[in-house]
Formats: structure tokens, sequence, C-alpha cells
């Protein structure tokens, strides 16, 4: 599908003003602007009418002050089509639906783009929002550390500290204190 069609058919179903930027280089691609209240709508049409199968990547930009933009990548095998939809939550309470429900990929970008951002996706399978929110490297630590370990690496986000030949799967030292001088 050219970019330009892909365009008109959003703008039909999301309003003209929604459309951003249609790019013809490479291939088609649109980039969609969204509320928040039509978020899990924008995605459920993109991957039903548009034939989107494909959820690529997810990601956060801090807009500095006024909130987070969250974007979507997603993309269509058969029509070799790329829609970006992206939506802005207040910085203050950035919330936003979880895109698993629609696309079950998505459930690990929104759970890299929670740890780094402080977004939170209501109703994801699995993301637990830590004290301390993104970037607090340290209160992050201690919720993990509290929690106890959930196996021999400990829970996702805990801190470990792996010298050399101590990290799993590596041979064992054959009475060598370090690494051979040359």
């Amino acid at each position: 599908m050219r970019a330009q069609r892909l365009a008109e058919q959003v703008a039909t179903r999301l309003g003209a003003g929604a459309i951003s930027e249609v790019s013809e280089r490479g291939a088609s691609t649109v980039t969609a602007d969204v509320p928040p209240w039509r978020w899990l709508e924008a995605l459920t049409m993109a991957r039903d009418q548009f034939g989107c199968d494909v959820f690529d990547w997810l990601s956060a930009v801090d807009e500095l002050g006024t909130g987070l933009a969250i974007v979507a990548h997603v993309y269509a095998r058969d029509g070799g089509h790329h829609l970006l939809l992206r939506t802005r939550v207040a910085g203050d309470s950035p919330h936003l639906p979880t895109a698993a429900s629609v696309y079950q990929s998505a459930a690990a970008c929104e759970w890299e783009t929670a740890a780094a951002s402080g977004a939170v996706f209501d109703g994801h399978p699995g993301l637990c929002v830590l004290p301390g929110g993104a970037g607090d490297d340290r209160a992050r630590d201690a919720a993990a550390g509290a929690a106890g370990p959930a196996g021999p690496a400990g829970p996702p986000g805990a801190a470990r500290h792996v010298r050399g030949n101590d990290r799993p799967g590596a041979p064992a030292q054959r009475g060598r204190p370090g690494p051979r001088s040359r």
C-alpha cells in the first residue's frame, strides 16, 4: 500500500489532524498522532484494517516538562507499509493502556519502556512499578533485592555483579589466578 493511500485511510478513521508525516522514501511510512484514549483503537485498526501484523518496537521520548511521547512502530509484511503511532501522556501521570492486548509482542517493549521512562502501561501482564521511578537504580535494586531472588540470576533488573568466569556457562578456571599475560 502506498503511503499516501494509507494516510488517507488513517485520516478517514482517526481524523485528518491525526496525520503528521507521510514518507515514500525507502518504504511507505505514515506517522499518526492519536490521543491516549484512542491508543488501543488505533493499534487495533492498524492490525485489523491495515494488515500491520508485526509489532516492531515501542519507545518513549521525554518531552521535557510536557510529558512523554509514546511511539509504536507496526509493519505489514504483506503490504510492505509501516505505521508509526504516537500519543502523548502527562508527565505527572504517564499512564497508557497496554498494547499487549492487541499485539502480544508489545509486552516486552512496554516493560523496557516502563523501566527506562517511568511510563505506566495499565493492564500490562506482569509489569510491576517499582518505587523510585525511572532512573533511580538504587531504589529499583533495593526493591528487586527485597523481593528475593527469582532464580539463580535474581529478578529482572536486579543488580548482578559477574566477574570473568563466574558468569553462568563459562568454563571454570584451571588454576590460573586471572587472565593470561602475553
